[in-house]
């Protein structure tokens, strides 16, 4: 009877490790798209590549920054800022709002004094992730940004 009992508990903590588990993985591979969406946004302004930076952007997105506007608004972030330094994005907060995700991360651009905070704003529809916002948490851009700042936005 006892050996019944410990086996039962051992099964219950097992199933249990394995849904904690389970959970950690999912929370880490959504991460791993927010990290691979954002580097390549980055990258594509880098290189002033629309097509690269707006892959993932909602139709919203896509209207509130049309090629153009991103044409004439990059170099101006990057006269202020620089480039940003390839791979050099650490997460610094996470927050989920119904099937919204929002996340921040710390980066580096060549001629900033600081770490520049990036929230990049994500959801998902059908199967594919799709970025319904990006916004420099800098006060010094948020008049040459086009979308202005999160704050600004009320998102």
């Amino acid at each position: 009877m006892q050996k019944a009992i410990i086996r039962i508990v051992l099964g219950v903590v097992m199933i249990l490790g394995l849904v904690v588990l389970a959970s950690a993985c999912s929370g880490e591979s959504e991460l791993e798209y927010a990290a691979s969406i954002t580097e390549g946004i980055l990258i594509g302004m880098n290189e002033s590549n629309y097509a690269q930076s707006s892959e993932h952007f909602d139709e919203d997105l896509k209207d509130a920054m049309p090629e153009v506007t991103f044409t004439r608004i990059v170099p101006c972030v990057k006269e202020v800022i620089g480039n940003y330094i390839p791979e050099t994005r650490e997460l610094w907060h996470v927050v989920t709002s119904g099937i919204y995700t929002d996340v921040y991360y710390m980066t580096k651009y060549t001629k900033a004094v600081k770490d520049m905070i990036v929230h990049v704003g994500f959801y998902e529809s059908e199967g594919k992730m799709y970025v319904y916002g990006f916004w420099f948490e800098e006060t010094s851009l948020w008049e040459i940004w086009p979308l202005g700042s999160a704050h600004e936005t009320g998102l």
